[in-house]
């Protein structure tokens, strides 16, 4: 069976983005404080910036398709790591203005951690469920 571009990045990013959901929705301390943290540890940021783009660029250059809405996805996953690479690279003070934006808003975490999970939810499905579904 031929492994579709799509289907594989989808079993990857959906449970990250789970994950990460239920971390936005049931810890939403810890993420306030891991994001103080890591404005303040400029070798975090680099570490984080250059890992960023290293995962976008790799996402980006490995699916370059825009042919099904969960492949849109996957690619717009893509350019947001890509531009945020190079944002932290080149202006940090932009992400350090969001964090401290977000940071005082309570609401964000829990809607923002519903709509990631639910986004993961939906790509893990198309990755691991109905990607087995197609025929061969």
């Amino acid at each position: 069976m031929r492994h579709d571009s799509t289907l594989v990045l989808a079993r990857v990013v959906g449970p990250v983005l789970i994950i990460a959901g239920i971390l936005l929705i049931t810890q939403p301390d810890r993420v306030i404080t891991s994001l103080g943290s890591y404005l303040l540890n400029d070798a975090v940021l680099i570490l984080a910036a250059f890992m960023s783009l290293i995962l976008g660029l790799a996402i980006v250059t490995y699916h370059p398709r825009w042919d099904t809405v969960s492949g849109i996805f996957i690619s717009l996953i893509g350019y947001v790591l890509t531009l945020r690479g190079v944002v932290l690279l080149l202006a940090p003070q932009i992400m350090h203005d969001a964090v401290m934006f977000v940071t005082t808003q309570p609401h964000v975490f829990p809607i923002g951690g519903c709509a990631v999970a639910l986004l993961g939810v939906w790509l893990a499905y198309v990755g691991y469920i109905s990607g087995t579904l197609r025929a061969a």
